[in-house]
């Protein structure tokens, strides 16, 4: 895919089929449906500013005491994960099929692949700087250091986001769809302006 490709938002009726164009390259051939479950972004925005807070305190709490600051940090990460679940289950969802050509349904296919890869890279990180700090053996800053470089390497490299269509709002049946080429939202529109 281009670096030049320009994203758009498109809104879609969850209620009804979709052109058979390609979301991701507003291409007219070789379409397959990939049926996803969308969850709304919206949902996940405050996350960002928890996990800010939680930051901050656990730094204080490591300048004064670092095994408190540990014991902080292994708190704020199972709290982030717990609310982070919560915040899930509870976010609208939307399940659709989304058309995609073939190549792009591939690229999403590597892309959650990659995914996958990354967060397995994050945890051996984690697992790295955890024994680094309890070990007070910089090998393991080290080694942790390394596979989160590793992890932005890769999503950078991969381009991870752009691989996939995200619902940024659902509300009922209207979902708004992000990341949609330029191409396939002008497309798609005109084939939905046909229909009424």
């Amino acid at each position: 895919m281009e670096a030049a490709m320009q994203w758009s938002t498109l809104v879609v009726d969850a209620d009804k089929r979709l052109p058979a164009i390609c979301l991701k390259c507003g291409a007219h051939k070789h379409i397959v449906r990939r049926n996803e479950r969308l969850v709304a972004a919206t949902a996940a925005q405050g996350l960002g500013a928890v996990g800010g807070v939680c930051g901050v305190m656990v730094a204080r709490a490591m300048r004064e005491d670092p095994v408190a600051g540990a014991f902080a940090l292994a708190a704020s990460l199972a709290g982030s994960l717990v609310v982070g679940y919560v915040v899930h289950r509870q976010a609208p969802k939307v399940d659709l099929a989304l058309p995609l050509c073939r190549a792009c349904n591939e690229r999403w296919t590597n892309g959650v692949s990659a995914r996958r890869i990354m967060l397995a890279i994050l945890c051996a990180a984690f697992a790295a700087f955890a024994y680094g700090f309890l070990a007070r053996d910089v090998f393991g800053y080290v080694v942790g250091g390394v596979a989160m470089g590793v992890a932005v390497f890769v999503a950078i490299v991969a381009r991870l986001r752009d691989r996939f269509i995200a619902a940024t709002d659902i509300r009922g049946t209207r979902v708004v769809l992000s990341r949609v080429s330029d191409d396939a939202r002008d497309a798609i529109e005109r084939r939905l302006a046909n229909r009424v």
